[in-house]
């Protein structure tokens, strides 16, 4: 039984079936073609082979991985950012003062350190 037949015979077997094997296959398109999505709005006067092209098109062009690794890069830059920033503020001057202040530490010069 090809998975055509499956289909029509035990739609839920089908779905369980092909939904593991597609899992462990991860570049089978699960369809065919694209599914029948009819034009609306501004596409709604648009010819049916002119709007199936233009999906096929869309589709093909949508990549998640791409997608999905543009917005990490995108989390990845803004953390790298806030770090940054974070890092810098600690380690500034101001906030060396401002920790001496609060703990109360002071320095005392010598003279061997001391030298003009």
């Amino acid at each position: 039984m090809d998975i055509h037949k499956l289909k029509e015979t035990d739609h839920d077997r089908y779905l369980k079936e092909y939904y593991d094997w597609c899992r462990w296959v991860p570049d089978y398109d699960w369809y065919d073609s694209l599914p029948s999505i009819d034009p609306v709005g501004v596409f709604s006067d648009m010819p049916a082979r002119d709007w199936e092209d233009l999906l096929e098109t869309m589709m093909y062009e949508f990549n998640p991985y791409t997608e999905l690794g543009d917005y990490l890069t995108g989390l990845c830059d803004d953390l790298a950012s806030r770090l940054r920033q974070a890092y810098e503020d600690e380690t500034s001057e101001e906030r060396f003062i401002e920790h001496c202040e609060a703990n109360e530490v002071t320095f005392e010069e010598t003279e061997d350190e001391v030298q003009d």
